[in-house]
């Protein structure tokens, strides 16, 4: 009878390990793939500042019509809401490493 308490009580064991583990492989996947976003984020952001920088020399050359200054307008608030969002996801990695 002891033998048999002994035996269950390590399999229950051992399935919640496995649970456990399980967990631990389900977070660190979307640990990875926040990490990825942010990776591919961050090369969009400098992306869009490379295109800001060519805009702004462009704008000193010629004369630009309100089109091309609302289309500017939105790429920058592109770039601001891109960092933002990078800050976020940054902040929320560190927030899962800490725990």
């Amino acid at each position: 009878m002891k033998k048999i308490f002994i035996l269950m009580t390590a399999l229950i064991l051992t399935a919640g390990c496995s649970a456990d583990r399980g967990v631990f492989t389900n977070l660190e996947a979307r640990l990875n793939s926040h990490e990825q976003t942010i990776i591919v984020l961050k090369e969009k952001v400098l992306i869009l500042e490379e295109s800001r920088e060519m805009d702004m020399g462009h704008n000193m050359d010629m004369m630009m019509d309100m089109d091309m200054m609302m289309d500017m307008e939105e790429r920058h608030r592109t770039i601001e809401e891109l960092v933002e969002k990078v800050s976020a996801l940054e902040e929320k990695i560190k927030s899962f490493e800490r725990q």
